[in-house]
């Protein structure tokens, strides 16, 4: 049976079908809906999170990114869907949220710790996604490295990846030293902006421009919670999972390389986990 995914769509989302086409490959039954199908129309003709295995929080320009990225977004959510959500979690469900979709986790403060919705509901972020060091949107392929971590969705996956960004507000500032060092202690750090020739060197110091291209504080590309079931990361591996997706994939082939889409394992990793 396949696993049932849950692409979410609203105003300014553009990446969904590119978020459902790569569930799809993978293994998913994947349906695009717009999120007005969960909160309006009577309680008759909602529909419910609960109805599916894995939830995809699309990259794009939600509601056009007014008051900031993702936030209009995660304030519906918050006055909707907050219960739902957290039921979803719960029961054991995936979440992967992918640019906007990140950005719109961590406003809502599903990521880091969905916990932070149960245990106080009014309180602040742990971490947010803010404007790009470079002052700029940036739309070019980047290196991370994948760290230790027990996320399901980066399961057995390369040392270093590779994917595209496009995003301006892309740097990912926790709100205090003491919230980095819980994050790094509980392995909640996912992916670190790297030189794929020196991969160690994101955590040896904040990395510069071009290698970090937004100014994430410890060079921080994708966070997890606890669980491992939630993913955030803000460069898109929807945009890999076919080796021409790449820029350099006539010379990887010229050389003999056999590179399977780094984007790929991610969506495969989700179905394996949910069929157990």
């Amino acid at each position: 049976m396949k696993p049932k995914t849950l692409i979410l769509k609203t105003a300014g989302i553009n990446c969904d079908e590119e978020l459902a086409h790569g569930f799809r490959i993978g293994g998913a039954d994947a349906e695009i809906i717009h999120i007005n199908e969960f909160t309006r129309g009577g309680s008759s003709g909602k529909k419910s999170l609960l109805d599916f295995d894995i939830i995809g929080f699309p990259g794009g320009f939600a509601y056009g990114d007014d008051l900031s990225a993702g936030r209009v977004l995660a304030t519906e959510f918050l006055a909707h869907l907050k219960d739902d959500l957290l039921a979803f979690h719960d029961k054991g469900g995936l979440v992967i949220g992918i640019c906007n979709g990140f950005q719109a986790l961590v406003k809502m403060r599903f990521l880091p710790d969905p916990e932070t919705l149960v245990k106080n509901p009014d309180g602040r972020q742990e971490a947010t996604l803010f404007w790009n060091d470079s002052g700029k949107f940036e739309d070019r392929w980047i290196a991370m490295r994948a760290e230790n971590t027990n996320c399901v969705w980066t399961k057995g996956i390369r040392d270093v990846v590779e994917f595209p960004i496009a995003h301006a507000e892309g740097k990912f500032i926790p709100v205090s030293d003491d919230t980095l060092a819980r994050l790094a202690d509980r392995k909640q750090i996912v992916f670190r902006y790297t030189d794929p020739a020196s991969p160690d060197l994101c955590e040896m110091g904040q990395l510069p421009y071009p290698v970090n291209p937004n100014g994430s504080t410890a060079n921080i590309g994708g966070v997890t919670d606890v669980t491992g079931r939630v993913l955030g990361m803000m460069p898109h591996p929807e945009r890999y999972l076919y080796a021409e997706n790449h820029p350099r994939h006539a010379r990887y082939r010229a050389n003999g390389e056999s590179r399977e889409p780094d984007g790929l394992p991610l969506f495969k990793n989700a179905v394996e986990y949910v069929r157990g």
